[in-house]
């Protein structure tokens, strides 16, 4: 039998085989017979091939994978366990630390080389996969001796290599196992020592590239005339196959021809979920058989949102490729873990990590005690205390004790009365053991750790409790990502080194960037329904329709365009150019798949950022050359039906809303957001609206506003009714004060930049004290008082509320009335001849009056005090500016500006009850990107 058979790329390799197999048994004992591939799933679709062709029971082929069949080559030495990622890189790291140090520069931790480590330990798996000699290294380590334009430290590996390599080859086998390239560099030397008589004939099928160990084997195969290499394409076209028929001294020419005549389409989309809307659309109405089809995805990720498409109109599917475990929830928790430990200072949490973990839907679901919502309960119970909603001692910190939480009675007390209102009837003790549990769980467990040892028992710990209690296992996929979860689990507690003491940041740090590496696979059935691939996941096989996804360059192909240790330089020298191997496997791997179909489907994504792959401009080039024309696709798009209106739709007042606006108590701030946004009045006042405080943010404006307000409040407390004395007795007490308000109202809540805050605001209190010394001031009247009244509006009387900050009477007897402002004032209305030609309208409002907070105040107090001169200010603590509602100039016509205000208060009010003028929204892009409305006000 010849040594080497070629079929056409267009051709169905499967079929191609199976039948040539049939005929070789026409009785159907195939079991001297060998087929290698250079993966496990061609053998499913192989042996359905031989069952339909001989429609009766028969003995298959005995069929390997690549790694089975040097496995089989090695014999007993085959069944030696290969050596996990972390041993290997951990042992480059030791073999590094030993022979080249300068390398660790920088990087001196086994966490901050693992990078590396495995980027060497790579290296070395390329030199033993392609038999790389000693004596090839040998010129390698002659040039970096002269020096490569590298670093001096990688320089000095490599004049190393050699060694290096017998080093950690050595240090393997001391141990008992090997790595994958040993393996295959052990097998290409051995394959001489074994007779392969148990079989008539062994057919290497569809390889394209093979790695020098792989050639070896198979040539010492061809050799004893034992086997038949069976390729797919024309070594003309294809480099890679070039390269094996000149090492064979054979032809990789196909026979017959056999054009591809399969229809191409091209679709393109602007972003990964509109790309799979359009393969939904296309397995609706232009797929035929779904039965024979695959759906190709170069990026896994994409995975998820395509099954949310597509399961509305495939019954049958099924999904084998890897995906990443970081885009699970199980990942996101162990992630969650690791930033609440990195954050810990001492016995202290930081509590957004603290909270951010208890949030998580696998810890706050957990099934502690009777019932999921137990925990949940409890848990948000504790957000609201920790975000300052609930009143509690432990509320506003920045960093949280644990232990001082568990004591907190008022977490339990809450929790248990939110319970049983749930129906839910739970002890303030049985509150207390679950978050107790809770913290040993995701806490506790992981503070003491000291190797990988302890880590692994924190892990089982951890999976264990979310197998038994958690909603993980409710959903099917969840049952792969535990398996892997445990499995790196058993990894971990079996390390050569797990008994090595590391840092916890360390520890986690290593972990993490395992955890970033691992794909989870799906679980399905191969030979039913749609098939739904990554690339290489379709070797050899064929279907009727193919659907492409995110053919877009840097993603088809996908490469790696730098070598971030092994400089492109030296990897030229010893023969591994892995940038253009790369690059033509995937390409051979993607015209392959789309020769042997009958409809092609491919979906791209095109923006600024993105642009078709260059697989796609190879196709359209063939076809324009085939037309002779540009032009030769028509390109469908996906959209969306999109309405644009030119601003928010005003809300129309209904009758039950113009009788509740009646019947409230109004004030300036509720007048002025009237005037300055109308729909801001709607959502704030009328629907009651409003953005959740949360302690655990850093101090805003208004908080800072509100803390100055109540300690000028506080601090000039004991000067009501009498005339305030500023000397150094009051200066200390006043910041004594602010010292111990600060560190628990603000200092709490912000990191290492309070110290800042502090200084500044101490520096302004000081100015705005030695400012207070200098002012006539006869007594304090009030300070903070709330007052209620009521003004002639629109025909009817309104109530009003207010709350003035402070009241003066001078040494003149005037009255003076005062607001405090801690940012900048500007709210003052314009002066009289600016008022007395005031148009009633809300927008010339807006820019004359500006503010109905002066003249309110001025109404009601300028009543209580009849007989007196009284005026108001603004009073900024910033800046010690103070800007009076009525100048000295025009105070004799005091009584025509305060007529104006009314009138323009009036008009006001009167629009806020008109059942005609809808609340419409006030574009003002400087107010309009600070509102917290925004995202309703479309």
């Amino acid at each position: 039998m010849e040594k080497v058979i070629t079929y056409q790329l267009s051709e169905n390799f499967i079929e191609r085989l199976s039948d040539m197999l049939a005929g070789l048994a026409p009785g159907g004992n195939l079991g001297r017979y060998v087929c290698v591939f250079g993966g496990r799933r061609p053998a499913l679709f192989l042996n359905r091939a031989l069952a339909v062709r001989f429609k009766k029971s028969f003995i298959p082929p005995v069929i390997f994978s690549i790694d089975s069949f040097v496995d089989y080559i090695l014999g007993e030495s085959g069944k030696l366990p290969c050596v996990g990622e972390l041993d290997a890189s951990y042992l480059m790291y030791q073999l590094v630390k030993e022979r080249a140090p300068g390398l660790l520069s920088g990087k001196e931790s086994f966490a901050a080389f693992l990078t590396w480590a495995q980027e060497m330990v790579s290296f070395i798996e390329q030199l033993d996969l392609e038999d790389i000699s000693d004596d090839a290294l040998t010129h390698i380590e002659k040039s970096a001796a002269i020096g490569y334009e590298i670093p001096e430290s990688i320089n000095r590996v490599l004049t190393g290599i050699s060694t290096l390599r017998a080093h950690y080859h050595e240090a393997l086998t001391g141990r008992g196992i090997m790595s994958r390239g040993m393996r295959y560099r052990q097998a290409a030397h051995a394959a001489a020592r074994v007779s392969f008589g148990e079989f008539d004939r062994i057919f290497f099928c569809g390889f394209f590239y093979l790695h020098a160990t792989e050639r070896a084997i198979i040539r010492e195969v061809l050799n004893r005339s034992k086997g038949t290499c069976i390729f797919q394409g024309d070594s003309s076209h294809w480099s890679v196959l070039e390269d094996s028929a000149r090492f064979f001294s054979f032809p990789i020419v196909p026979g017959t021809p056999c054009p591809a005549r399969y229809e191409l389409s091209l679709y393109q989309g602007f972003d990964m979920h509109s790309q799979c809307a359009l393969a939904r659309t296309i397995l609706a109405t232009d797929a035929g058989d779904v039965a024979d089809t695959v759906i190709l995805l170069p990026r896994p990720e994409t995975a998820v949102p395509l099954l949310t498409e597509v399961s509305s109109v495939l019954d049958e599917y099924n999904i084998s490729m890897g995906y990443s475990l970081k885009r699970t929830p199980l990942y996101a928790l162990c992630v969650a873990i690791g930033r609440a430990q990195e954050s810990r200072k001492h016995d202290t949490y930081y509590s957004r990590d603290y909270l951010s973990l208890l949030m998580h839907p696998l810890a706050k679901n957990l099934n502690v005690i009777q019932d999921p919502i137990v925990t949940r309960i409890i848990v948000h119970t504790l957000q609201e205390i920790l975000q300052g909603r609930i009143e509690a001692s432990i509320g506003g910190s920045v960093f949280v004790n644990i232990e001082e939480i568990e004591q907190d009675e008022v977490l339990y007390h809450a929790s248990a009365a939110a319970l049983q209102g749930a129906g839910i009837t739970v002890t303030t003790d049985q509150c207390k053991g679950v978050l107790s549990a809770l913290h040993a769980l995701f806490f506790k467990n992981w503070e003491r750790l000291e190797n990988f040892k302890s880590f692994s028992v924190a892990i089982a710990t951890l999976l264990e409790a979310l197998i038994e209690k958690s909603i993980l296992t409710d959903f099917a996929f969840n049952v792969k990502v535990i398996e892997k979860l445990q499995a790196i689990q058993k990894e971990l507690a079996q390390l050569s080194f797990c008994g090595e003491p590391f840092e916890a940041l360390e520890l986690w740090e290593i972990f993490r960037q395992k955890l970033d590496g691992e794909m989870i696979s799906f679980i399905g059935s191969p030979l039913h329904g749609t098939q739904i691939l990554g690339l290489f996941e379709t070797r050899l096989l064929n279907f009727k329709n193919v659907i492409v996804l995110d053919a877009n360059e840097s993603v088809l192909p996908k490469l790696t365009v730098y070598e971030p240790l092994i400089p492109r330089e030296v990897m030229l020298n010893l023969g591994l150019n892995r940038l253009e191997k790369e690059e033509e496997i995937q390409r051979y791997q993607f015209m392959r798949l789309i020769e042997g179909a009958t409809r092609v489907h491919l979906i791209y994504e095109e923006n600024q950022e993105k642009e078709k792959s260059r697989f796609i401009e190879e196709l359209i080039w063939r076809r324009q050359k085939e037309a002779g024309a540009l032009q030769v696709f028509e390109v469908p798009r996906a959209n969306f039906r999109l309405g644009f209106s030119s601003g928010p739709t005003p809300v129309a007042k209904t009758p039950r809303m113009i009788e509740y606006i009646k019947a409230a108590c109004y004030s300036a701030s509720r007048i002025n957001t009237y005037v300055n946004c109308p729909l801001r009045f709607y959502y704030q006042y009328v629907l009651g609206l409003k953005e959740k405080d949360d302690l655990l943010e850093e101090p805003q404006a208004q908080h800072i506003g509100t803390f100055i307000h109540e300690l000028l409040e506080e601090a000039f407390a004991p000067f009501v009714g009498k005339k305030p004395h500023f000397d150094k007795r009051f200066k200390d007490l006043f910041f004594t004060r602010f010292q111990d308000k600060f560190d628990q109202q603000l200092g709490r809540r912000m990191k290492s930049d309070a110290f800042l805050l502090k200084h500044i605001m101490r520096e302004r209190l000081s100015a705005f004290l030695e400012e207070e010394a200098t002012r006539p001031v006869a007594r304090i009247i009030s300070l903070e008082h709330e007052c209620t009244g009521t003004i002639a509006l629109a025909g009817m009387e309104v109530p009003f509320k207010y709350m003035v900050d402070r009241v003066d009477e001078m040494a003149d007897g005037s009255i003076v009335i005062i607001d405090y402002k801690t940012g900048s004032v500007d709210a003052v209305p314009a002066k009289r001849a600016a008022l007395e030609s005031l148009e009633l309208s809300r927008q010339t409002i807006k820019k004359k009056i500006k503010s109905f907070q002066l003249p309110i105040y001025y109404y009601f107090l300028s009543k209580e005090f009849p007989s007196r001169s009284v005026n108001a200010e603004l009073y900024s603590v910033r800046t010690l500016a103070r800007e009076v509602f009525i100048s000295e100039k025009d105070y004799p016509l005091r009584d025509t500006i305060m007529q104006v205000c009314l009138s323009a208060l009036s008009f006001i009010f009167g629009e806020i009850i008109n059942p005609d003028v809808g609340f419409v929204a006030h574009k003002e892009e400087r107010k309009c990107q600070n509102c917290i409305f925004t995202a309703l006000c479309v």
